[in-house]
């Protein structure tokens, strides 16, 4: 009996810690992979470009590691690197820079469809502003304007393959 305490105890203690450990983790964070080339050169740098060194995998896409946003009026600033459910299709999500947040004024420097400046944009309350990094093939608040908060599912902190590094 002593025996079977001594095997017991140590792993149901061992699994019992594994499983609310990861159950925190997972509960706020999250891997995404991260498709097309809206924000290259931050992510996706290699996105289109196919050489005998780059490994098939690598020249595709990256993949993120999400921290999931609860409190999004604290949690989320100027530059941070968001993924938020696409306005145009909510079964798809998106991954954009925010530009601005509530309350701001952001001049886009994009030009309209027809070559013109846009005007200046009041962002209003609960919304943001998002863009690609790479504006020539970025669907963002440009085309669909400023976002709702409660769109936004997470911030991405680091690119975890195909090469490593904190954003």
């Amino acid at each position: 009996m002593k025996r079977l305490r001594e095997i017991v105890f140590p792993a149901v203690f061992v699994s019992t810690s594994v499983y609310a450990g990861s159950t925190f983790i997972l509960d706020r964070y999250w891997l995404g992979c991260v498709n097309g080339a809206s924000m290259k050169p931050t992510l996706n740098s290699e996105w289109g470009a196919y050489s005998r060194n780059a490994s098939p995998l690598s020249s595709i896409r990256d993949w993120i590691v999400i921290k999931r946003v609860r409190n999004h009026k604290q949690e989320l600033k100027i530059g941070d690197i968001i993924v938020f459910v696409s306005p145009e299709d909510p079964r798809t999500t998106a991954v954009k820079r925010v530009k601005a947040l509530p309350g701001e004024i952001f001049q886009p420097k994009r030009l309209n469809s027809e070559g013109y400046s846009q005007t200046a944009k009041l962002i209003p309350k609960g919304h943001i502003w998002v863009e690609g990094d790479n504006s020539s093939s970025s669907i963002d608040s440009n085309n669909y304007g400023p976002i709702p908060m409660g769109l936004v599912q997470g911030k991405a902190t680091c690119v975890l393959f195909p090469n490593f590094r904190w954003l």
